[in-house]
């Protein structure tokens, strides 16, 4: 009778640890490679983005974080750090980190969100239908540089001289299409290439023979770190400004028509999700960004500028 007992228990020692390994249910992990510093609105939108959709963090996946801090040198080697984690699916936000992992994770699908025409179009050749492992949210920037060109012509109908302000950093073949539609809108357009607000400022300076009649400034996550101050240039010499998104305006800035970047990453969310729930990167097209039309009234008031009635009435955000 104790011998029974003995192998009963003993059978049930060893069985216990199967059980309860089959109790626990793998989390997935996730990984996620930022340019900022955390949290930062990427980060913040994206974590909206996976609880709007029903999922908890810790129950459902664990998103491991890695951040450039603003040093995008130390992306490749974050991207490779998220890699030994194994994760299911890479989420990159900004260029540098959409491209930093995808280089790094070869067969693990990749996510990206906030990232310029120039970048999308080097990590997926069919947009429609991703070939590779990488898929996302995009601008899709060069499809609305004509719409911006017909707003600011809007603000400024007689309109022939446009100073624009664009990231060095870029590819020059992103300004083709705004310079298809100047030349078919008989628009000089005055192009300004800068990293930094000083640099910025000096060139617009420099050609005072020429002044310009308005203000493009085109995206950039870099012009986003410095805003305030592209904001305040253009408005300390009056010039009609067109952003590239309503966080200018917020911070001042007269009209602004683009995507929400951060807000990008809520869709993006969604991609991530299916992706962990077994869906193919092949079968998730990029998805374009929503665009919005921002307008600053007080900054209008301000300028002692009038911004058309009509404009003000399709606007998507008031600012009063």
């Amino acid at each position: 009778m104790e011998r029974r007992r003995f192998l009963a228990a003993a059978a049930l020692a060893a069985i216990s640890p199967r059980l309860q390994a089959q109790g626990r249910r793998e989390i997935p992990v996730v990984g996620a490679l930022y340019e900022q510093a955390l949290p930062n609105d990427f980060s913040r939108a994206f974590a909206d983005g996976i609880q709007e959709l029903g999922h908890v963090q810790g129950e459902d996946l664990r998103i491991e974080q890695r951040s450039a801090r603003g040093v995008a040198a130390r992306l490749p080697a974050l991207a490779a750090e998220l890699v030994r984690r194994k994760p299911r699916v890479i989420f990159a936000a900004g260029d540098d980190a959409a491209r930093a992992a995808a280089h790094a994770a070869r067969t693990i699908p990749v996510v990206f969100a906030a990232v310029t025409d120039g970048t999308m179009q080097a990590l997926v050749r069919n947009p429609q239908q991703p070939e590779g492992t990488v898929t996302g949210v995009a601008p899709l920037e060069s499809r609305v540089h004509a719409k911006r060109l017909e707003l600011v012509r809007e603000l400024v109908p007689r309109l022939q001289r446009l100073a624009v302000f664009f990231d060095a950093a870029l590819p020059q073949a992103e300004l083709v299409p705004l310079q298809q539609a100047a030349l078919a809108q008989r628009t000089t357009l005055q192009i300004i290439g800068g990293r930094n607000a000083e640099e910025l400022r000096i060139a617009l300076d420099a050609d005072a023979k020429r002044v310009p009649q308005a203000l493009l400034v085109l995206p950039s996550l870099v012009f986003n770190g410095f805003r305030q101050a592209i904001v305040g240039l253009a408005n300390s010499q009056r010039l009609p400004a067109l952003y590239p998104d309503r966080s200018y305006v917020e911070a001042g800035g007269l009209v602004a028509y683009g995507a929400d970047i951060p807000g990008m990453c809520r869709p993006a969310a969604r991609l991530v999700l299916s992706l962990l729930q077994g869906a193919k990167v092949a079968k998730l097209a990029v998805e374009p960004a929503k665009f919005e039309l921002a307008v600053n009234l007080r900054a209008a008031k301000a300028q002692r500028f009038t911004v058309p009635r009509a404009m003000i009435a399709r606007a998507d955000r008031i600012l009063q």
